[in-house]
């Protein structure tokens, strides 16, 4: 019996009882704060955990729980004072270093969400938290538009472990460095597992169009421009009344040299939008692909007046005027195209009108 021990050793066993006591006490303090954490119910769970750092300061993991109850209630500020205690208890967690980083990027501070990442990265030793931290860098670097870099975070994150929206990233970074056919590749493996998710679908279809225009291989350009038909043919089916998906469609089928599947989907563009000039000229390209040059005449000089300086727009009426046997003007408009933009197709057209010209004042035929 304790009445019948000595007295030193009495109070020796009160004071372990009493702490005893307490430890249990806190432990289903935690134990409650992580339920309502876990619950998403992040006003209680902040306030058990406060509770517990006020009871122990020392306590670097409630203030770890604690910035992140803040941070999912909008108060990033006060978040990032908690993960930047937690650190300062504890330097040699690597997740305490990622919190702190997550809290500068809600607060579009994005040097020092790098900075925390820089001091946390030297300490992971598992790939799950290396998987967290390489997103959380991609993230930062998107942010303020280091496209290489992030895309280099994005490729190693995904060797970890690949997800949707990590390659839908991806995809963003390789547009936006112009790498149009890495871009596809990232977005045709998204659409693998969201293949009705029309940004992707849109993307998708603008990157193989891109793709196309950029390679001199014809089999790849007619492959890619066939991919981007049929993701953009998929893009109308979900979204009909949508203009930039008519539009798209009607650039992805002019280039894979289907004029009137583009002339359908371009007038139904101009239907929402009229005047739209990207439209008006690519209708004007697919008209005087099916030889309707009159009609074609008319949209690209339409074309011509919203969009002086577009190159294609001249170019394409140089070709209009040759088959009219005008050759006079398409000598002009192949010189404002060549003007604007060289190139082989301008060149060769401004030769042959003056070969055409020539021909014609030799043989005394009258002017057109």
């Amino acid at each position: 019996m304790m009445r019948s021990l000595p007295s030193a050793t009495r109070a020796a066993c009160l004071a372990a009882l009493a702490l005893l006591l307490a430890a249990t006490a806190a432990h289903a303090g935690f134990d409650q704060a992580v339920a309502y954490f876990k619950a998403g119910n992040w006003l209680e769970a902040s306030a058990r955990f406060q509770a517990l750092v006020d009871e122990s300061p020392a306590y670097d993991y409630g203030h770890y729980m604690l910035g992140h109850c803040l941070l999912r209630m909008g108060r990033p500020d006060e978040a990032a004072e908690s993960f930047r205690r937690a650190v300062e208890l504890r330097e040699d967690r690597p997740e305490y270093h990622h919190g702190l980083a997550l809290a500068a990027h809600a607060q579009k501070r994005y040097v020092q969400a790098l900075g925390a990442l820089s001091s946390g990265i030297p300490l992971v030793r598992d790939s799950r938290t290396a998987w967290s931290y390489l997103v959380l860098r991609a993230w930062t670097l998107a942010a303020i538009h280091r496209w290489s870099d992030a895309a280099s975070d994005l490729e190693k994150a995904i060797a970890i472990r690949g997800d949707p929206a990590l390659l839908d990233m991806l995809g963003r970074a390789e547009q936006s460095l112009g790498h149009y056919d890495h871009a596809a590749r990232a977005l045709s493996l998204a659409l693998q597992a969201r293949p009705d998710d029309g940004d992707l679908l849109r993307r998708f279809s603008d990157a193989l169009i891109r793709v196309a225009i950029s390679t001199p291989d014809p089999e790849r350009k007619r492959a890619a421009y066939a991919q981007a038909v049929a993701a953009a043919r998929r893009l109308r089916a979900a979204a009909p009344d949508d203009a930039a998906a008519a539009e798209l469609h009607g650039r992805a089928a002019l280039g894979a040299g289907l004029f009137e599947e583009a002339e359908g989907a371009l007038a139904a563009a101009l239907a929402s939008r009229p005047g739209w000039c990207p439209a008006t000229i690519n209708l004007g390209r697919a008209l005087q692909g099916q030889g309707r040059l009159e009609e074609a005449e008319a949209r690209l000089l339409e074309a011509a007046s919203c969009a002086p300086t577009a190159p294609e727009v001249h170019e394409s009426l140089g070709g209009v005027y040759f088959r009219l046997h005008r050759f006079e003007r398409a000598l002009e408009f192949y010189r404002r195209a060549e003007g604007l933009m060289p190139s082989p197709t301008a060149r060769a057209g401004i030769e042959a009108s003056k070969v055409r010209l020539q021909s014609r004042r030799e043989s005394g035929g009258a002017k057109r």
